[in-house]
């Protein structure tokens, strides 16, 4: 965000306003205090009941930028979420280690310690690396595992040999 962006300039202006009628304020509450005419402290009095008014309308517009400053941090927040998630994103990609099953895995590499790792599809789509682990052997053909989520407790099954790293 710029150094002299519009919610400081905004919060500025609130803050001198606020110090003027402060100040108004106080020139009014000695007004009446000096002046023995009726009609002048009449008018004294009047004036002094709008300036309170105008100073709590401050308050309330004070209230409303402190409020506007914490939803634009917020969004900014959620908008430097999203970009570090698309920018994450492009290091994993959809695979298929057996028919009906679809997760997500890191892009193969070819360096020699190169560990894959499997995500969970249903939370990644909701943009949350949920890193799928082994729960159980299956029974189709003996030759595979049940890995989970353990974030939405979906169960993916992997053939043996995917796993050891043969036939990628």
């Amino acid at each position: 965000m710029e150094e002299k962006g519009i919610i400081s300039r905004i919060t500025e202006s609130v803050s001198s306003a606020g110090g003027a009628i402060k100040n108004a304020v106080g020139v009014a509450r000695e007004m009446q205090s000096m002046v023995t005419d009726y009609q002048v402290k009449e008018k004294t009095t009047e004036l002094l009941d709008k300036l309170l008014d105008v100073q709590q309308q401050q308050f309330g517009l004070s209230d409303l930028l402190n409020s506007s400053k914490e939803k634009i941090i917020q969004l900014e927040d959620e908008k430097k979420q999203y970009e570090n998630w698309e920018s994450e994103s492009e290091y994993y990609e959809l695979f298929q280690p057996m028919p009906g099953t679809i997760v997500y895995r890191i892009k193969p590499s070819d360096e020699p310690n190169h560990i894959a790792i499997y995500l969970c599809a249903s939370c990644y789509q909701k943009r949350k690396k949920s890193i799928i682990q082994f729960s159980a052997m299956a029974t189709v053909a003996g030759r595979a595992v049940v890995m989970k989520c353990h974030d939405c407790n979906a169960l993916y099954q992997f053939p043996i040999h995917v796993l050891k790293g043969e036939n990628q």
